[in-house]
C-alpha cells in the first residue's frame, strides 16, 4: 500500500506555503503586501482578552492552590501538636 502525500496537489502545497507565509509576517507586513488583512485589530483585541483571561484564571488557580495548602497545614496542625507549636512560634516571629 502506497502512503498518500498531501503535498503531491499542487493546490495544496501552495496553500500550506501561503499559510505559513501568513502566519510568520509581521502586522506592518500584512498591512503593505495585503491590503484585505488589515483586519488584524480584532484578531488583537481577541488576542488581548484572551491573555487577560489567561491571566486571571492563573491568579484564581493560584489562590485556589495556596488556599489548599493552607488548609492541609492548618488540619495537619490540629491534629499533630508539634506543627502547631512551629506554626505558633513562626507566626510570633513574622509578628515581630
Amino acid at each position: 500500500m502506497t502512503r498518500v502525500n498531501p503535498y503531491d496537489d499542487g493546490m495544496a502545497l501552495i496553500q500550506c506555503a501561503f499559510l505559513t507565509k501568513i502566519t510568520t509576517m509581521t502586522a506592518l507586513a500584512h498591512a503593505t503586501y495585503f491590503p484585505a488583512m488589515r483586519a488584524t485589530q480584532p484578531a488583537r483585541q481577541i488576542a488581548h482578552i484572551v491573555h487577560s483571561v489567561r491571566a486571571v484564571f492563573h491568579a484564581w488557580s493560584q489562590a485556589r492552590r495556596q488556599e489548599r495548602a493552607e488548609r492541609a497545614l492548618w488540619s495537619m496542625a490540629l491534629a499533630d501538636p508539634r506543627v502547631m507549636t512551629d506554626l505558633t512560634c513562626a507566626l510570633s516571629r513574622h509578628g515581630d
